[in-house]
């Protein structure tokens, strides 16, 4: 699931968010924990993970197993 403002983002980049997109779908792909992605503190299931120079915050629901993508921010 994708928070509005960050499909509004990706919608702008267009094509050369290809690759942006497809390290947000990674996420869904890979096993827990996420190790590699820095824990928010404070914030129970919220990840922050660097890729092809954004930030990537999203929150994990293991109830619903699902992933929501929060916020994608540029470096």
């Amino acid at each position: 699931m994708y928070a509005r403002p960050v499909v509004a983002y990706l919608v702008t980049l267009r094509l050369a968010g290809h690759e942006l997109r497809e390290g947000i779908r990674a996420i869904a792909r890979e096993d827990e924990p996420w190790v590699n992605d820095m824990a928010i503190q404070n914030r129970p299931g919220r990840f922050e993970r660097l890729c092809r120079g954004h930030f990537i915050g999203y929150e994990v629901d293991q109830a619903d197993k699902t992933i929501r993508v929060l916020y994608v921010q540029s470096t």
